[in-house]
């Protein structure tokens, strides 16, 4: 009996190997539907002006990545009704500087591309106060992380929302966005935005090294408040890696992608990044 059933298997797992070793070797055919590029407009107002981003998406077949939009009228419509005209600067780039900065004041933005005007509206977030900072050591499933941990006092008498994001070396690194229903009886807010792994250090298969912060680098911190709708779209687009979805987009006027926000914008720093006054401990 025990000779039959041995021989039984031994059928079963040629079968199995004979099923594996064949159908590896077959050709998949791959299609996919090819769409019309679709308009992306990245913009924020704050105290430190006005900043708009125009791309275009590409397809999938096309390796380029320079797919700006530098002939776009693009305008800004401030709470105390002056009206502001960003100026190009190259690369999909506008700016302002001459904006009026008003916590709680909507602003309107408008931005003319070929024959589609794209108009979007946002409220100004209000800043945050008593802000506090630091780079400190976590243990994360097992492995070292180097994190950014920061608190704030956010109002008492409504849910705010805020956004944090860590620039290095002059370009945006980090980003997460949080709110105040976590606060403490004392009004205070705690956050962090892990930033790297020590793996990525040691040069193993994994690493991410263009994610590393290294000494020397110079980091710059902003933490802002903005608009429930604005947060509702960052969050969503942290997600969208695992959902496969793009946000639902903030234009009027067209379909585009991408947001328009007016941030209630505090910066810290620059600082000079060393691994050496990484703390072990924070509180705030």
């Amino acid at each position: 009996m025990r000779v039959i059933v041995k021989f039984i298997i031994a059928i079963v797992d040629m079968f199995v190997l004979l099923f594996m070793t064949t159908s590896c070797t077959e050709e998949l055919d791959f299609e996919y539907d090819s769409v019309a590029p679709m308009v992306n407009i990245e913009a924020s107002v704050s105290a430190s002006g006005s900043r708009v981003i125009v791309t275009t998406s590409r397809d999938v077949t096309d390796p380029s990545h320079e797919h700006y939009i530098d002939d776009a009228n693009i305008s800004l419509l401030c709470p105390d009704g002056k009206s502001v005209t960003l100026s190009p600067a190259g690369n999909g780039e506008y700016v302002a500087n001459d904006v009026t900065a008003l916590e709680g004041g909507v602003y309107s933005f408008s931005a003319q591309i070929g024959e589609q005007t794209f108009v979007a509206f946002d409220t100004m977030g209000i800043a945050p106060s008593n802000i506090k900072y630091d780079f400190v050591w976590e243990e994360i499933m097992g492995a070292d992380y180097v994190s950014l941990r920061y608190g704030l006092t956010a109002p008492c008498d409504s849910l705010v929302y805020y956004m944090t994001q860590v620039f290095r070396n002059g370009k945006p690194y980090k980003w997460e966005v949080f709110n105040s229903y976590t606060r403490d009886k004392d009004l205070k807010v705690k956050g962090r935005c892990i930033c790297f792994c020590t793996d990525d250090m040691a040069g193993k298969e994994n690493s991410r090294p263009q994610d590393v912060i290294h000494d020397g680098d110079i980091i710059e911190i902003s933490i802002s408040g903005i608009s429930r709708r604005q947060y509702e779209y960052m969050a969503s687009l942290a997600n969208s890696g695992s959902t496969c979805a793009n946000p639902k987009w903030q234009y009027s006027g067209g379909t585009a992608l991408g947001s328009f926000s007016a941030k209630g914008e505090v910066k810290l720093g620059p600082i000079t990044f060393s691994i050496k006054d990484v703390h072990t401990e924070w509180d705030y």
